[in-house]
């Protein structure tokens, strides 16, 4: 089997990694998913948060790059964090704290340098690319339980491989 050229996997499952590993304590999360929240059952969500899941956009670019035989390929992710707030609580105080705890933890990260499988690429960048405060995910979690809010991240990935 030649050696493969796409990376989703391996990128969702270190991304899911570092969010387990280094913001589990400080976001008091309870999981770290794949997949968009919306596929869940509304049921199951309350038991999930505070949680963070990470969605692979449904389009992948790939383009050639000036180097010979090397292709780009851009990924792109939906990340939502999801948490319960009280009611005494300023949202957009907790919000804008919470952006900022993921937000530097991507930017840290942006190398994902803990990527030792990924054999036939190499990761140029790995950052958010915008930050959502009201995102659409907010409406949806907040009408399955009041006490609910999301925030968002899409974020790109950009990996160097070989054709």
């Amino acid at each position: 089997m030649p050696t493969p050229r796409l990376h989703a996997n391996i990128l969702v499952e270190e991304l899911l990694r570092i969010f387990e590993t280094d913001l589990k304590t400080s976001l008091s999360l309870k999981s770290v998913m794949r997949g968009a929240i919306e596929f869940l059952p509304t049921s199951g969500i309350t038991d999930l948060v505070n949680g963070i899941w990470v969605n692979l956009e449904p389009s992948i670019d790939i383009s050639k790059s000036e180097l010979p035989k090397n292709l780009l390929i851009t990924y792109n992710f939906r990340i939502v964090y999801v948490r319960r707030m009280a009611l005494n609580e300023n949202a957009l105080k907790v919000k804008i704290a919470d952006i900022q705890t993921i937000t530097e933890k991507l930017i840290d990260s942006f190398k994902l340098a803990d990527i030792t499988n990924m054999t036939n690429g190499q990761v140029l960048w790995c950052l958010p690319t915008s930050v959502e405060t009201d995102p659409p995910e907010d409406a949806y979690v907040s009408s399955i339980a009041a006490d609910l809010t999301a925030i968002a991240f899409n974020a790109e990935c950009l990996i160097r491989t070989r054709h």
